[in-house]
């Protein structure tokens, strides 16, 4: 089995002088050089800086990696604090032990005794002059873990000397703090995305077509052909007409010519 070098068994045996600042002696190997700040500090020593704000003032020692041994997150629940349960912390520290070449735990291990977590976020205001590298902000519960490959794409990216999130290239919406068991999406992420599909909705409607305008054009043609119809057939009857008046139908009321016998025409009855 693994040994495991609990950060709240390290902070209670520092037996160093009260002040704020980092302490960590950790050399990491070639290949990760990417880690470290625009300030040469190693992920050891910027998550010492920020491990020392819930220390009573006190500097927070993130001693080197045996082999089989990895960095751990609290122990319990009563000896967590917001400082060690931020995806930021887990993010720097599991970048620590890899660059020595140690294992790592997934972010739901580091995270099991901290009952409230902070997300791509650091809750206390950070110490003056420290850079914390932007790829110390994305996201690991997705996956659960931290993407070390990602990471290092992200590594010339915008550092952070504040609390809040720096901007990145491969993330997206704003840091928040939630419970473990909290699933839900932030009001604001929400509300965003409301007005994103109501204006795409919007914008996609087809306008609807003027119906009174449609009738009015379609009774028009209808009268039209009616009417044509109408005269038509008016003209061919007064036509019949004419031409029985002009070639009237022999019947019983007029003569018909006979022929008598032995004459050799027609003669009148």
């Amino acid at each position: 089995m693994l040994a495991r070098l609990s950060l709240l068994s390290l902070l209670l045996n520092t037996g160093l002088p009260v002040t704020y600042g980092q302490t960590s002696n950790v050399t990491c190997l070639p290949y990760y050089e990417w880690t470290s700040n625009s300030q040469k500090q190693t992920p050891c020593q910027v998550a010492s800086s920020l491990l020392s704000l819930c220390n009573g003032g006190k500097p927070f020692d993130v001693v080197p990696l045996s082999a089989g041994q990895h960095y751990q997150g609290p122990t319990t629940v009563s000896g967590s604090n917001p400082c060690v349960c931020s995806t930021v912390t887990y993010s720097l520290m599991t970048a620590c032990g890899l660059c020595q070449g140690r294992s790592v735990l997934r972010w739901s291990e580091w995270s099991t005794n901290c009952p409230i977590v902070s997300l791509r976020q650091f809750s206390r205001p950070l110490p003056s002059g420290l850079r914390v590298p932007a790829w110390a902000y994305l996201d690991v519960k997705e996956k659960d873990a931290f993407d070390q490959f990602l990471a290092k794409d992200n590594a010339n990216s915008t550092e952070s000397t504040s609390a809040l999130a720096p901007t990145t290239t491969s993330q997206t919406g704003p840091a928040t703090s939630t419970a473990l068991s909290d699933t839900t999406t932030s009001n604001s992420e929400a509300s965003a995305s409301t007005t994103a599909e109501s204006s795409e909705g919007e914008g996609a409607e087809t306008p609807k077509p003027d119906l009174k305008n449609a009738n009015r054009v379609g009774g028009a043609v209808v009268g039209s052909i009616l009417g044509i119809a109408l005269i038509f057939g008016v003209g061919t009857i007064a036509l019949k007409r004419r031409r029985r008046a002009q070639y009237p139908h022999p019947n019983e009321d007029q003569p018909q010519p006979v022929t008598k016998p032995g004459s050799g025409g027609a003669q009148p009855a």
